[in-house]
This record gives C-alpha cells, structure tokens and sequence, in this order.
C-alpha cells in the first residue's frame, strides 16, 4: 500500500519544522558563548529560543492545517473518480413533480417517462451545498414550489446507498 501524499508532506514540513529549530538553537547557544568570552562585545540580541520556537510552532501548525485540508479534498477527489471509473458510483436522473416541500426535505412524484423504477413517489432530505439550478443559473430552496416539474440527479453507490446530488428546476409551475 503507497504512502499517502499528504503523509510525505506533512513528513516534509515537520522535518524542516525541526532542522529550523535545531539549527537556531546552535545559532543562540553560539552566540550566548560569544558574549560569555567577549563581555565588551556589544552585538544585537537575538530572541529567546523559546520565543523562536513558540513561533515556529503556530507557523508549523497553520501549515499542517493547510496541507491537511488541501491534501483530504485532493484525496478525496481523486477517490470519488476512482469509484466513478470502477463503476462504483452510478449517476441516475429522473423527472418529477414537487408534491410536497419544507425546509430539510423534498417529496416528489416520478413521471410516466421514467424508467418504473422512479415513477413513484420519493421523499429526498435536502442538506446545506445541494446544488439547485434552473437555466443553469443557482436558486434557492425556496424558489421551488409544489407542483413545479424539476430533474432529480442521484448518486448511487455500490451498496445500494442513493442520495440526492442535484435539484434543476425544469419547469416552474404557473
């Protein structure tokens, strides 16, 4: 099993992370005995190694943060397409009429040019980031209306799990 990216990364940071700390500590610790001989010497004073540290830490941590959440939507991505080319995942739309509407939930009523399978009637949850479209253009929840024609896309996994993916508005009802 390959090493995950974001692993190698983080491997990368936490590594430079440490010969940083390590090399500014020889640095101070030189420079501490410099002025312990020289008691005339009058040079600038360099920040306490834990100071460095303290800082070096948070940048450490806010990198990590960072790669962490680029690397789990890069592995993520590349998941999601991997299950789609395996045929893992199948992409499935069909027409309804919106029979009933709330806030967290959507049923509708299937029509006659679907395949049987959807020609009933299904209740969706509606969860925060569902895409909603009509004419290509984003809309809300609540331009949606009971009676109104809509596209119902679906994303179905291998083990049956199916969920709602995208709502587009086909025809508002008049």
């Amino acid at each position: 099993m390959p090493v995950p990216a974001f692993l190698l990364f983080l491997m990368i940071v936490l590594i430079l992370f440490l010969a940083l700390c390590f090399f500014y500590f020889r640095f101070y610790k030189r420079r501490i005995n410099e002025a312990l001989v020289n008691a005339s010497n009058q040079g600038k004073t360099l920040p306490a190694p834990f100071s460095i540290a303290t800082i070096l830490l948070v940048v450490f941590l806010l990198l990590a943060i960072i790669l962490s959440f680029f690397a789990g939507l890069w592995a993520g991505h590349q998941i999601l397409e991997k299950q789609m080319d395996e045929g893992q995942i199948d992409v499935h739309a069909f027409y309804a009429e919106v029979k009933e509407i709330s806030n967290n939930a959507i049923t509708v009523s299937g029509m006659q040019v679907n395949d049987e399978k959807y020609q009933g009637e299904f209740t969706y949850q509606l969860y925060d980031g569902l895409i909603i479209e009509y004419h290509e253009q984003a809309i809300s929840i609540d331009d949606i209306n009971e009676g109104d024609h809509v596209e119902i896309i679906l994303l179905t996994a291998v083990n049956g799990y199916e969920d709602i993916f995208k709502i587009q508005l086909i025809r508002p009802h008049d």
